[in-house]
């Protein structure tokens, strides 16, 4: 591996580092099914300039396009304009399918349902659960963590990460 690869242009990045390897991977299967893989990109709002998200999101599409690989990007950004204009036009407009979390969008029942879950995992599991009283905790308080959570599950996991 090239151990200079962090500074060679984002083009050959993709191609040695995401591409190369899952074409590998995708002709070495022998004909069997090969799950998709998901790459998570997650605040490309914050990636640069806005040249620069739309480079980075070109690269993706060509990826995609150019290569028969069983590969799926999960982009999570706010909705820029350079963004936006990108999303709305070929190639991505073709290939893509969008989730807007708007003012549509209400998070609190998936917050409540992470946190019911992530608590009946903790009392299965955590060394202390004898400790536990057999209603832990009150519905009161799972209302009272989603109210505080305000819409953001970084809030919710971050209370389960110190539970």
């Amino acid at each position: 591996l090239d151990p200079y690869i962090f500074t060679r242009s984002l083009e050959t990045q993709m191609e040695y580092l995401i591409v190369q390897p899952l074409k590998e991977v995708f002709e070495n299967s022998q004909g069997q099914v090969v799950n998709p893989m998901v790459i998570i990109l997650d605040g490309l709002d914050e990636c640069g300039k806005p040249e620069a998200q739309q480079y980075i999101l070109k690269l993706i599409a060509n990826s995609v396009s150019e290569f028969p690989i069983p590969l799926c990007f999960l982009i999570a950004s706010r909705p820029e304009k350079a963004i936006r204009d990108s999303f709305n036009d070929r190639p991505l407009l073709a290939i893509t399918d969008r989730l807007t979390l708007d003012e549509k969008y209400h998070p609190d029942d998936d917050i409540r349902l992470f946190l019911v879950e992530s608590f009946e995992s903790v009392k299965r599991t955590h060394e202390l659960r004898s400790l536990l009283p057999p209603v832990w905790p009150s519905n009161d308080d799972i209302k009272r963590l989603v109210r505080k959570s305000s819409g953001q599950f970084i809030y919710a996991a971050t209370v389960v990460k110190f539970v």
